[in-house]
């Protein structure tokens, strides 16, 4: 019995890569956090961290572009969690650009308007560095400062906030249609230690 359930798994791994991977949808995504080269436990949708710069990755199995909204507030993760429709909430209406490959090493944030990360390729994305492995492309968002949109304030380390609340959202246009597919959502909460 044993070896059937195995041979199974094999089977349906070299049909679907998504299974191996343990996803199951079109447009998944992973998310992962970083502090000192350590790969931080994410735990209830919170993890903990020093008030130092981390990273955080994004990691797709195709090149694609993720929403995310970061806040000071967690309404927004509320939302998110509660499964409010992206067309019912106010932060998905606007956007804001970001230059390539994220020079200023930053994070924005504004409770209204999400950003948007993505890969297309070596040239054209919006992470501090991609790096490719088995078939999965890593998305690297290197954080040593933190800037409010809505305040015009620069926040380094030692000034991050008690708490972070970040929504990443997997979404794809639709010009035809002049609407969206969204994919996935996540929450995350980033906790600041003293």
């Amino acid at each position: 019995m044993g070896k059937q359930i195995v041979f199974l798994a094999i089977i349906l791994g070299s049909i679907n890569p998504q299974f191996i991977w343990g996803q199951l949808c079109d447009h998944c995504f992973e998310v992962e956090v970083f502090q000192n080269n350590q790969k931080l436990e994410i735990k209830n949708n919170i993890v903990q961290l020093q008030k130092l710069p981390f990273e955080i990755h994004v990691i797709t199995e195709q090149p694609q572009g993720i929403v995310i909204n970061t806040c000071l507030s967690d309404s927004n993760i509320v939302s998110l969690q509660k499964g409010t429709p992206l067309n019912d909430m106010e932060f998905f209406l606007y956007g804001m650009a970001e230059d390539m490959f994220n020079p200023d090493q930053e994070i924005l944030i504004h409770s209204h308007a999400p950003s948007y990360w993505y890969y297309d390729d070596s040239l054209n994305h919006r992470f501090s560095k991609v790096e490719i492995e088995s078939n999965r492309i890593i998305g690297i968002r290197r954080i040593a400062q933190m800037t409010n949109i809505e305040t015009d304030e620069i926040l380094s380390p030692q000034k991050f906030p008690e708490s972070l609340y970040l929504g990443f959202i997997a979404v794809q246009w639709i010009p035809e249609k002049s609407t969206h597919i969204e994919f996935e959502r996540k929450p995350l909460t980033l906790r600041f230690n003293l």
